[in-house]
Protein backbone atom coordinates (compact mmCIF):
# COMPACT_ATOMS: atom_id res chain seq x y z
CA UNK A 1 0.00 0.00 0.00
CA UNK A 2 1.26 3.50 -0.82
CA UNK A 3 2.14 5.89 1.97
CA UNK A 4 3.91 9.25 2.17
CA UNK A 5 6.19 7.94 4.91
CA UNK A 6 7.92 5.67 2.35
CA UNK A 7 9.01 8.62 0.19
CA UNK A 8 12.44 10.22 0.52
CA UNK A 9 13.37 13.86 0.00
CA UNK A 10 16.16 12.98 -2.46
CA UNK A 11 15.52 13.80 -6.13
CA UNK A 12 14.88 10.99 -8.58
CA UNK A 13 17.87 9.67 -10.53
CA UNK A 14 17.34 9.39 -14.25
CA UNK A 15 19.71 7.14 -16.14
CA UNK A 16 19.56 8.42 -19.72
CA UNK A 17 21.53 5.42 -21.03
CA UNK A 18 19.01 3.04 -19.49
CA UNK A 19 16.11 5.03 -20.95
CA UNK A 20 17.67 4.89 -24.44
CA UNK A 21 18.25 1.15 -24.07
CA UNK A 22 14.63 0.64 -23.03
CA UNK A 23 13.42 2.74 -25.94
CA UNK A 24 15.60 0.71 -28.32
CA UNK A 25 14.01 -2.50 -27.03
CA UNK A 26 10.56 -0.98 -27.53
CA UNK A 27 11.54 0.22 -31.02
CA UNK A 28 12.70 -3.28 -31.99
CA UNK A 29 9.49 -4.89 -30.73
CA UNK A 30 7.33 -2.36 -32.56
CA UNK A 31 9.10 -3.05 -35.83
CA UNK A 32 8.21 -6.74 -35.63
CA UNK A 33 4.49 -5.88 -35.80
CA UNK A 34 3.29 -5.03 -39.37
CA UNK A 35 0.78 -2.40 -38.19
CA UNK A 36 3.39 -0.73 -35.98
CA UNK A 37 5.97 -0.81 -38.80
CA UNK A 38 3.43 0.89 -41.08
CA UNK A 39 2.74 3.54 -38.44
CA UNK A 40 6.45 4.20 -37.89
CA UNK A 41 7.07 4.44 -41.64
CA UNK A 42 4.26 7.01 -41.89
CA UNK A 43 5.78 8.95 -38.96
CA UNK A 44 9.22 8.85 -40.57
CA UNK A 45 7.79 10.04 -43.88
CA UNK A 46 6.15 13.06 -42.21
CA UNK A 47 9.36 13.77 -40.33
CA UNK A 48 11.50 13.63 -43.48
CA UNK A 49 9.14 15.97 -45.31
CA UNK A 50 9.62 18.49 -42.50
CA UNK A 51 13.35 17.94 -41.98
CA UNK A 52 16.29 19.82 -43.44
CA UNK A 53 16.54 17.01 -45.99
CA UNK A 54 13.34 18.39 -47.48
CA UNK A 55 12.58 15.23 -49.40
CA UNK A 56 9.85 15.52 -51.99
CA UNK A 57 6.74 13.34 -51.66
CA UNK A 58 7.30 11.84 -55.15
CA UNK A 59 10.92 10.88 -54.34
CA UNK A 60 11.26 7.05 -54.46
CA UNK A 61 13.03 7.15 -51.09
CA UNK A 62 9.86 8.57 -49.56
CA UNK A 63 7.72 5.60 -50.52
CA UNK A 64 6.40 3.66 -47.55
CA UNK A 65 7.92 0.39 -48.80
CA UNK A 66 11.40 1.97 -48.93
CA UNK A 67 10.95 3.56 -45.50
CA UNK A 68 9.85 0.24 -43.99
CA UNK A 69 12.99 -1.46 -45.34
CA UNK A 70 15.18 1.36 -44.01
CA UNK A 71 13.54 1.08 -40.59
CA UNK A 72 14.12 -2.67 -40.50
CA UNK A 73 17.80 -2.18 -41.38
CA UNK A 74 18.13 0.38 -38.59
CA UNK A 75 16.27 -1.53 -35.90
CA UNK A 76 19.44 -2.65 -34.10
CA UNK A 77 21.02 0.81 -34.16
CA UNK A 78 18.36 3.44 -33.56
CA UNK A 79 16.64 4.10 -30.27
CA UNK A 80 14.66 7.22 -31.18
CA UNK A 81 12.74 7.74 -34.43
CA UNK A 82 13.45 11.51 -34.50
CA UNK A 83 17.18 10.70 -34.78
CA UNK A 84 16.81 8.68 -37.99
CA UNK A 85 17.02 11.53 -40.53
CA UNK A 86 20.24 12.78 -38.92
CA UNK A 87 21.93 9.48 -38.05
CA UNK A 88 20.98 7.61 -41.21
CA UNK A 89 20.75 10.45 -43.73
CA UNK A 90 22.61 8.28 -46.27
CA UNK A 91 19.27 6.66 -47.09
CA UNK A 92 18.03 10.00 -48.47
CA UNK A 93 21.08 12.01 -49.54
CA UNK A 94 24.69 11.61 -50.58
CA UNK A 95 26.82 11.31 -47.47
CA UNK A 96 29.77 13.44 -46.53
CA UNK A 97 32.74 11.16 -47.01
CA UNK A 98 35.64 11.32 -44.60
CA UNK A 99 38.45 11.19 -47.13
CA UNK A 100 41.02 10.13 -44.54
CA UNK A 101 38.96 7.03 -43.76
CA UNK A 102 39.09 5.95 -47.41
CA UNK A 103 42.88 5.98 -47.30
CA UNK A 104 43.00 3.46 -44.43
CA UNK A 105 43.06 0.71 -47.06
CA UNK A 106 46.10 0.30 -49.29
CA UNK A 107 45.30 0.73 -52.98
CA UNK A 108 41.91 2.24 -52.11
CA UNK A 109 41.48 3.73 -55.59
CA UNK A 110 42.15 0.38 -57.27
CA UNK A 111 39.73 -1.40 -54.92
CA UNK A 112 36.97 1.22 -55.33
CA UNK A 113 37.37 1.17 -59.12
CA UNK A 114 37.11 -2.62 -59.20
CA UNK A 115 34.11 -2.60 -56.84
CA UNK A 116 32.15 -0.07 -58.86
CA UNK A 117 32.84 -1.94 -62.11
CA UNK A 118 31.95 -5.31 -60.58
CA UNK A 119 28.76 -4.08 -58.91
CA UNK A 120 27.74 -2.32 -62.10
CA UNK A 121 27.56 -5.73 -63.78
CA UNK A 122 26.17 -8.05 -61.10
CA UNK A 123 22.63 -9.06 -60.23
CA UNK A 124 21.93 -6.53 -57.49
CA UNK A 125 20.71 -8.81 -54.71
CA UNK A 126 22.27 -9.08 -51.25
CA UNK A 127 23.68 -12.54 -52.00
CA UNK A 128 25.09 -11.43 -55.34
CA UNK A 129 26.63 -8.27 -53.87
CA UNK A 130 28.31 -10.26 -51.09
CA UNK A 131 29.51 -12.95 -53.50
CA UNK A 132 30.85 -10.38 -55.97
CA UNK A 133 32.72 -8.49 -53.25
CA UNK A 134 34.20 -11.70 -51.77
CA UNK A 135 35.43 -12.80 -55.19
CA UNK A 136 36.81 -9.35 -55.87
CA UNK A 137 38.62 -9.26 -52.52
CA UNK A 138 40.26 -12.59 -53.35
CA UNK A 139 41.24 -11.45 -56.84
CA UNK A 140 42.77 -8.23 -55.50
CA UNK A 141 44.37 -10.00 -52.53
CA UNK A 142 42.69 -7.54 -50.17
CA UNK A 143 40.97 -8.80 -47.00
CA UNK A 144 37.20 -8.97 -47.49
CA UNK A 145 36.50 -6.84 -44.34
CA UNK A 146 38.64 -4.03 -45.79
CA UNK A 147 36.71 -4.12 -49.05
CA UNK A 148 33.46 -3.95 -47.09
CA UNK A 149 34.77 -1.07 -44.97
CA UNK A 150 35.68 0.91 -48.11
CA UNK A 151 32.21 0.25 -49.51
CA UNK A 152 30.59 1.28 -46.23
CA UNK A 153 32.53 4.57 -46.12
CA UNK A 154 31.82 5.30 -49.79
CA UNK A 155 28.11 4.52 -49.59
CA UNK A 156 27.20 5.75 -46.09
CA UNK A 157 30.03 8.15 -45.21
CA UNK A 158 30.67 6.22 -42.00
CA UNK A 159 32.75 3.28 -40.79
CA UNK A 160 29.72 2.03 -38.84
CA UNK A 161 26.36 1.12 -40.38
CA UNK A 162 23.93 -1.75 -40.80
CA UNK A 163 24.90 -4.50 -43.24
CA UNK A 164 26.38 -2.69 -46.23
CA UNK A 165 25.15 -5.20 -48.83
CA UNK A 166 21.59 -4.70 -47.54
CA UNK A 167 22.01 -0.92 -47.71
CA UNK A 168 23.38 -1.17 -51.26
CA UNK A 169 20.45 -3.33 -52.35
CA UNK A 170 17.95 -0.86 -50.86
CA UNK A 171 19.67 2.18 -52.41
CA UNK A 172 19.85 0.40 -55.75
CA UNK A 173 22.58 -0.08 -58.32
CA UNK A 174 22.54 3.46 -59.74
CA UNK A 175 22.89 5.29 -56.41
CA UNK A 176 25.44 2.79 -55.07
CA UNK A 177 27.66 2.98 -58.16
CA UNK A 178 27.43 6.80 -58.19
CA UNK A 179 28.59 6.94 -54.57
CA UNK A 180 31.42 4.51 -55.26
CA UNK A 181 32.49 6.64 -58.25
CA UNK A 182 32.43 9.75 -56.06
CA UNK A 183 34.64 8.06 -53.45
CA UNK A 184 36.97 6.80 -56.18
CA UNK A 185 37.33 10.35 -57.52
CA UNK A 186 38.10 11.68 -54.02
CA UNK A 187 40.81 9.06 -53.47
CA UNK A 188 42.35 9.73 -56.90
CA UNK A 189 42.45 13.46 -56.13
CA UNK A 190 44.16 12.83 -52.81
CA UNK A 191 46.70 10.50 -54.41
CA UNK A 192 47.67 13.14 -56.98
CA UNK A 193 48.12 15.86 -54.34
Amino acid sequence: MFSLEGLTKKPAVVDEGKLLWMNKQHFRRKLSEPAELQQMANQLQRQLLCSELRSKPDDPTMRIGYLKKALLLLKERISLVPLIPKEASYFWENPTIQEDALLLVDNAAQVLDAVRCSLGNCDFSIASINSTLKTLAGNLNVPYPKVMMLCRIAVTGSEVSPNIAEIMELLGRTVTVQRLERAYTLVRQQETN
